[in-house]
């Protein structure tokens, strides 16, 4: 919309886009969520003498969501709803897996591997892998490098905060299938209880916060949507 060569000036319908972004950008309703950040984006350069170029995209983006503006579409989400804005900040930062026909489900119980993707893009944290550890999260799961992250982070805490289980070899071993070692399973469709959630939030950013006033509840989705967006960057 800020053209390179111009100062003042901004082309919410002309925009330069690819031949691939511009078929869901010529959507009337895309088109409405353009006018409306340009109309933003025009009182925040005029309030604060800044340049269009200058601006804060961050800034823009938070007044879009107070504004009710879906910045990541979800069917089933509003913008009177309690965590539509914890919601859309954590899809932004890509913790939200959006692969669902554009469905949050608010409600619904959020996964141990679910989880750990949403508080490790949520609190920013470096993706960190020492090797795969889990036989029923290996390599090409969808939640491998959050639950490898914290795995490795928990270990390297002097206060272990993510739960796994390493079963008896011997009877994997008959029962199942040959392995390397004893195997180990993280349980990544396992439902995550608010103590749990608090003890991994705790541990990867090394204090102690306080607990829920139901820890052995599941969490919704989007409980814990707000509950990492609460303490994202603190």
């Amino acid at each position: 919309m800020v053209p390179r060569n111009r100062k003042g000036l901004l082309f919410p319908v002309c925009i330069s886009s690819t031949h691939l972004a511009i078929s869901s950008v010529r959507m009337e309703p895309v088109w409405s969520s353009i006018g409306q950040a340009a109309g933003v984006a025009a009182v925040q350069a005029l309030n604060s003498g800044r340049e269009l170029s200058e601006l804060d995209v961050n800034l823009i983006q938070d007044e879009l969501i107070q504004q009710g503006s879906n910045l990541f579409f979800y069917k089933d989400l509003t913008g009177d709803a309690p965590e539509f804005e914890a919601v859309q900040k954590l899809s932004l930062l890509g913790a939200v897996d959006s692969d669902d026909n554009y469905y949050f489900r608010s409600n619904q119980p959020i996964s141990k591997g679910e989880f750990a993707r949403m508080v490790i893009k949520g609190l920013q944290i470096p993706i960190s892998i020492t090797a795969a550890h889990f036989d029923d999260v290996p390599r090409g799961h969808p939640a491998f490098k959050y639950i490898e992250s914290l795995y490795d982070y928990s270990t390297q805490s002097t206060e272990p905060f993510f739960d796994y289980e390493v079963r008896n070899w011997l009877s994997y071993w008959w029962g199942e299938r040959s392995v390397q070692g004893p195997p180990a399973f993280a349980y990544p469709d396992q439902a995550v209880t608010g103590a749990m959630a608090i003890r991994i939030i705790s541990g990867l950013l090394q204090k102690n916060i306080p607990s829920l006033q139901t820890p052995e509840a599941n969490l919704t989705r989007g409980e814990a949507a707000m509950l990492i967006y609460h303490w994202a960057g603190r």
